[in-house]
């Protein structure tokens, strides 16, 4: 474990949320599934800056 465990688990929940995005396949969610997308990644990133 990294010394900054806010920011390993906020990457290992945005790494499930890219591989549940990258599983839906209905294209009548696609506004739904990027907004999925940049909210449960937004965390990480914002994470790794500081």
């Amino acid at each position: 474990m990294s010394d900054n465990k806010l920011l390993e688990l906020s990457f290992e929940f945005a790494v499930v949320i890219v591989n549940l995005v990258d599983g839906i396949t209905t294209p009548k969610s696609s506004y739904m599934t990027d907004q999925l997308a940049r909210a449960g990644t937004s965390v990480a990133a914002i994470c790794m800056i500081y």
